[in-house]
């Protein structure tokens, strides 16, 4: 009978899996130098999560986890008066490109981590799920360059992103 039970979960194994190799190459950028990508990241936008809805100062720091071998990832926000953290770990998934990673917020769970847009200098990225349900516009720096912002918004929509669910981070930092 337990032997039954396990071999009900095959199927569903081997769906999740063939979900987990889909090819978004024709979704991300071409190249990220993860050296210059491992920073702090301050959202400037994004389709919240239930974790981020009502956050303010919502910043994602990457960096490598060299014994490890992975990404640690630390999302930060200020949220009903009080800092929070929510650490989670990533793997790059495509080693070629670098531009397609899984990210754990908890475990068993790993989710497509798209980067579709990266400036030339590292200045913004735009970081999405693959049905576009979630997306992060963020900078390096706290102050949003409207000019540029524009130009992301205007790139999005020309990708076909439904942004009307898109919101604005306040970034307050002289608190």
């Amino acid at each position: 009978m337990i032997f039954m039970k396990k071999l009900m979960w095959i199927p569903l194994l081997s769906l999740i899996s063939c979900a987990s190799a889909t090819d978004y190459r024709s979704m991300t950028v071409p190249k990220v130098d993860l050296d210059q990508f491992f920073d702090r990241w301050y959202v400037w936008s994004n389709i919240p999560n239930f974790i981020e809805k009502g956050c303010t100062n919502s910043v994602e720091a990457y960096t490598w986890n060299k014994k490890e071998k992975r990404i640690d990832i630390d999302f930060t926000c200020m949220k009903d008066g009080e800092k929070k953290s929510y650490p989670q770990k990533g793997w790059v998934f495509d080693k070629e490109r670098n531009s397609h990673w899984k990210v754990q917020l908890f475990w068993p769970l790993k989710f497509n981590y798209l980067i579709v847009y990266i400036a030339p200098d590292y200045s913004a990225t735009v970081v999405t799920v693959p049905d576009g349900s979630l997306i992060w516009i963020m900078g390096k720096n706290a102050a949003v360059d409207e000019k540029q912002y524009a130009e992301i918004i205007d790139l999005l929509k020309s990708k076909g992103y439904d942004l009307k669910e898109l919101e604005r981070v306040p970034q307050k930092w002289d608190l």
